[in-house]
């Protein structure tokens, strides 16, 4: 018969394993988001050199696709157990983020194309996810 003292433990663990999901998913969206601005600023030096439709179509893909393959990779590292579920998870919680940014900023309708450009996000995202080698823990001694 479990006392108040176990019941109470019990409880906090499981509190504190699903607070453990947020700041990693907080640590690799800021990581992409961060990837993505970095890159957004290179890509528009290379554009506005070049002036080319082409060049700025290939660097806005590989720009999307590289920030959410560091989403992928960072919560692929992250997610030592759940690694398929969450790398699915960051990468439509992804697409979300860059379709709410489109809607407040551009206000582009939604098309073929850009429902391409998100799935591939999503793929690109999963697939990361999945090939990273997880961060072991480390083993404390006490």
């Amino acid at each position: 018969m479990p006392n108040n003292r176990t019941e109470k433990a019990g409880s906090q663990h499981h509190k504190n394993k699903g607070n453990g999901y947020v700041f990693p998913l907080l640590v690799c969206f800021l990581a992409g988001f961060l990837t993505l601005a970095l890159l957004l600023v290179l890509g528009s030096l290379i554009v506005s050199a070049t002036d080319s439709q082409t060049v700025l179509t290939v660097t806005s893909w590989g720009i999307l696709l590289i920030s959410a393959g560091v989403v992928g990779l960072l919560c692929g590292k992250a997610f030592r157990q759940e690694r398929a579920v969450m790398g699915l998870i960051c990468g439509v919680l992804f697409c979300l983020f860059l379709a709410l940014g489109n809607l407040l900023f551009y206000h582009h309708p939604f098309t073929v194309l850009l429902l391409v450009k998100y799935v591939a996000v999503i793929v690109v995202t999963e697939g990361t996810a999945l090939i990273a080698k997880p961060v072991k823990k480390s083993k404390r001694r006490h």
